[in-house]
């Protein structure tokens, strides 16, 4: 099976659970004010769990944002590397979505036979209540999750071919 070269920035989070719509929120984000060369996908994705799989095939470097329990204040943020990633416990879960995102990691890479260069852009939530906005810590985090979000896809090699304007 030949590879696409093929990077994604993945967006989880369910947008109904206040700080658990930071994912979805930050890809928005990137999607509405940049354009990328080559084969990038940004995409929100919900709350995929074990159907996380599917978008991960042909794909070499997948970077997953989402609130994440880090056992630190409200709006911390950290990025989780693949070994990070595979070496928690399923139980108790780093954030609802581990499962599917540890689970979908090792299925693909078995049945393609190679690693994904996989990580977690996480920011500590400071509330999962249903219907509330972004919390305050998390809102002003977005712009630090954007920034990192960035650094990660230029350490790909990977930068904004420009960025949108309002005219755009």
């Amino acid at each position: 099976m030949t590879t696409s070269n093929r990077t994604a920035v993945l967006g989880l989070g369910n947008t109904l659970l206040g700080d658990d719509a930071v994912g979805p929120e930050v890809v928005r984000r990137l999607d509405m004010s940049f354009r990328f060369a080559g084969d990038v996908v940004i995409a929100d994705l919900g709350t995929p769990g074990l159907d996380l799989t599917p978008y991960l095939l042909d794909v070499d470097s997948v970077l997953f944002v989402d609130a994440v329990e880090l056992g630190a204040p409200a709006g911390t943020v950290r990025l989780l590397d693949r070994d990070s990633i595979l070496s928690t416990e399923l139980s108790p879960r780093v954030s609802p979505h581990d499962p599917g995102v540890q689970q979908a990691l090792q299925v693909v890479e078995l049945a393609q036979g190679r690693q994904i260069d996989a990580a977690v852009l996480g920011v500590q939530p400071a509330s999962l209540s249903l219907g509330a906005p972004l919390s305050a810590p998390v809102a002003a985090a977005l712009p630090h999750l954007q920034r990192a979000a960035l650094s990660w896809l230029a350490q790909h090699e990977i930068r904004p071919l420009e960025a949108v304007t309002e005219h755009s």
